[in-house]
Formats: C-alpha cells, sequence, structure tokens
C-alpha cells in the first residue's frame, strides 16, 4: 500500500470516506419582569449526530487505524438558563448555568497528517457549567469619555472531557479525561479618555484538576495556563491609529503527569496604521515579538521571533 505518495510528488492518496451528519434544533425564550429590569432567557437545545466512518487507515498504518467501518448515531439534550438584572442605569448583573454535550470533532478523532494523531475512540464530553458576574458601564465620568468593566465567576464539572496531550517529542493525540473540574475569574476592560487615548484587556486565571480515577487524579488539566493576559494601549484620529500590545501566557503542562511543562510566554507587539485617503486606503505596519523572545505555544512548539508585516487596503 502507498501510504505517502505526496513525498515523492505524486498526488497525496485519499482516505475513505468519513461522513457526519449533525442536526440541531433549539428553542429559546426571554421574560423579562419588573418593568423589564429582570430579564430570563431559557434555552433547551436538541443535537443529533450521524456518523459513518470507513476503515481505511487515514494516517498510516502504525499510527493510527479503524480496524472496522463504524456507524454511530447519538443524540442529546441540553438545557440552560441565563439571567440578567438591571441593578443601575450603569451596573448589570448577570449569571448563567447549563448542561452541556459536545461530541468530538472529526479533527480530534482523525488528526491531520502532521503533529496531531486522531483517536477514533474518544467518547462525547458532558459538562455542567456556570458563572456569575457583573457588567459596569459608565459614559463620561471624569477625564473618560468612557469606561466599561465586566467581570465573571465560572465554573465546569466536565465527564469524559477532551484534551490534547503529548504523546511523544512531535506530537499530540486527544484523549478522554474520565472526571475533571475547572474554576477561575475572568475579567474585560475598555477606557476612552480626550478622544484619542483607549485602554483595553482581559484577563483569565483558571485553576483546573484532574479528578478520574486513574494515576492523575489530583494533576492539572494538559494545556490550561492558569493565567492569561492581554492589555493593549491605543492612541487613534480619524488619520489612523497607533498601537501597543502585550500578551503574557502562564506555563502550562503537556500530559497528564504533569511532567512536561511549556514555560511562560511574553509577547511585546506594536502596529500603525495610516489612512492618507479616508477609507480609501490604508496602510498597516506591524512588529510581532519585539523583543524576539525564544517562546512556544501551548504545545510547546517553537514560535517566530521579531517580524514584521505590511498590509495595503484599498476601497473604491
Amino acid at each position: 500500500m502507498d501510504l505517502f505518495p505526496e513525498t515523492r510528488g505524486l498526488p497525496a492518496r485519499e482516505g475513505p470516506l468519513q461522513k457526519r451528519t449533525h442536526f440541531i434544533a433549539a428553542l429559546q425564550d426571554e421574560i423579562r419582569l419588573f418593568q423589564d429590569r429582570l430579564s430570563l432567557r431559557p434555552l433547551v437545545r436538541y443535537q443529533l449526530v450521524h456518523s459513518d466512518f470507513g476503515a481505511d487507515p487515514t494516517f498510516g498504518v502504525l499510527l493510527l487505524r479503524l480496524n472496522t467501518a463504524r456507524e454511530a448515531q447519538e443524540d442529546s439534550v441540553s438545557p440552560s438558563l441565563g439571567v440578567k438584572y438591571k441593578l443601575a442605569s450603569w451596573l448589570d448583573l448577570k449569571g448563567n448555568i447549563g448542561r452541556f454535550t459536545r461530541v468530538p470533532t472529526l479533527f480530534e478523532l482523525f488528526g491531520d497528517r502532521g503533529t496531531t494523531l486522531g483517536n477514533p475512540e474518544l467518547r462525547s464530553e458532558r459538562s455542567t457549567n456556570g458563572d456569575i458576574g457583573f457588567v459596569f458601564e459608565q459614559s463620561e465620568l471624569g477625564l473618560l469619555d468612557r469606561v466599561y468593566f465586566e467581570y465573571a465567576y465560572f465554573a465546569s464539572k466536565a465527564d469524559d472531557l477532551i484534551v490534547f496531550v503529548q504523546n511523544s517529542q512531535n506530537t499530540a493525540r486527544a484523549e478522554n479525561i474520565g472526571s475533571a473540574k475547572m474554576s477561575g475569574h475572568e475579567g474585560s476592560w475598555s477606557a476612552t479618555a480626550w478622544q484619542h487615548l483607549r485602554l483595553f484587556g482581559n484577563y483569565t486565571y483558571q485553576a483546573t484538576e484532574d479528578t478520574s480515577i486513574t494515576f492523575s487524579r489530583g494533576t492539572k488539566l494538559p494545556e490550561r495556563p492558569q493565567h492569561e493576559l492581554h492589555q493593549g494601549l491605543e492612541l487613534f484620529a480619524p488619520q489612523g491609529k497607533f498601537v501597543y500590545e502585550l500578551d503574557y501566557i502562564a506555563q502550562n503542562f503537556l500530559d497528564r503527569a504533569n511532567a512536561f511543562v511549556v514555560d511562560s510566554r511574553l509577547l511585546h507587539n506594536l502596529s500603525l496604521t495610516v489612512l492618507p485617503l479616508g477609507k480609501h486606503l490604508k496602510l498597516t505596519f506591524e512588529v510581532k515579538n519585539i523583543t524576539d523572545n525564544r517562546i512556544a505555544d501551548f504545545r510547546g512548539f517553537p514560535l517566530p521571533g521579531r517580524s514584521f508585516f505590511g498590509t495595503v487596503e484599498g476601497k473604491f
């Protein structure tokens, strides 16, 4: 069998047809009470997934084989509820809770021809998710033209959680984790001053734990950094804008045993956009990773050092 003809300059061999039919139906309502200060949004979502997968290998007989053709059908009902209460003209309280089902994607099942291996034995992920928080928004507050801040506490308990786990130096494979729990805090903000200056950003803190009855019980989940921060500063005018952005991602683990670690990443980026002919012509120049840090992504693969980009966009 000629598994990789493209290595000899020939057309790539196509595997068997992998077919999936996905049907989704949802019913949602919105109930307003107390002179529209309280909003309730119940939702029921039904999904039916029919999969028809062939039997031939799609990534080499030693790496992935479906021993027999498989045809399966799965359905699920996911109820959820969203609540929002306007406490003041500038402050909203909100929360959501629901039960959800996620079937494995074709990419998770079959991978690609590179660094991601498929796992045709994956089971659907089921979780109960909830969050509660508030939104603050105010215009003309002192020197500020507008200020916006949103915060939420979130928690999730999942069964058969699907995660990518490193199984060799250069490849990762999707696996089910019997049970897991996640919780944390999310915040996003934006403030505009003097009609020319904007500060914006978001931050996420998450604590994760593998709660399955296996060797990895009590460890942190792979590819889930504890801290993520994005912060930007923008100077704008009708003629264009200048933007500085900072991205920080804390270290994360690559495997369920937490033996392999990707170090934290810190990036500084700049961009300049000029509109010499108004909306008809836009010139953009960007510098990514200004400090030329040697960093890797959340799977441990190296990312580019200092990079320069330029774009020209015209509209008529």
